[in-house]
């Protein structure tokens, strides 16, 4: 099957090594905002309070995406040396429809989305690429480690 790349760049500053990274990313994550930065409606989106949104990164390089304790997604993520996370085989539900299509099937289907991961003491900040319509910046805080 032939799949369709659609080419992310940006410059980057990173702020600790990949490996640091690598070693910090791990964990589980409750989402506390998405902001879309730059567009019409520069608002921070929370979500409901009865349906919480978690994103567990495993040391063996699995991920698990919760909304409300159901697992939405899961599959293996990767983690670049310019900081971009990639999550394959992941499904945009809700406050994640716009994560960033990084890889697709000729017939649409989704194979790795991602975004760029800035991670500051229990902090992850996870931001798209700048387009016409802005930047989307999604803040996590961690719940726990592996």
């Amino acid at each position: 099957m032939r799949k369709l790349a659609i080419i992310l760049m940006l410059p980057s500053i990173l702020a600790c090594t990949k490996a640091s990274l690598t070693n910090r990313i791990t964990g589980a994550w409750n989402l506390y905002s998405k902001n879309p930065l730059g567009n019409s409606s520069d608002v921070q989106i929370f979500p409901a309070a009865d349906s919480p949104v978690q994103l567990m990164l495993l040391p063996n390089h699995m991920y698990i995406s919760t909304l409300a304790g159901t697992i939405i997604s899961k599959g293996i993520y990767t983690l670049s040396a310019d900081s971009f996370l990639a999550l394959n085989d992941f499904t945009q539900t809700g406050i994640f429809q716009q994560f960033v299509l990084a890889e697709l099937t000729p017939s649409r289907t989704i194979i790795t989305a991602g975004m760029y991961v800035q991670i500051t003491d229990d902090t992850m900040v996870l931001s798209s690429l700048a387009t016409p319509d802005g930047t989307l910046k999604y803040t996590f805080y961690k719940i726990g480690g592996f």
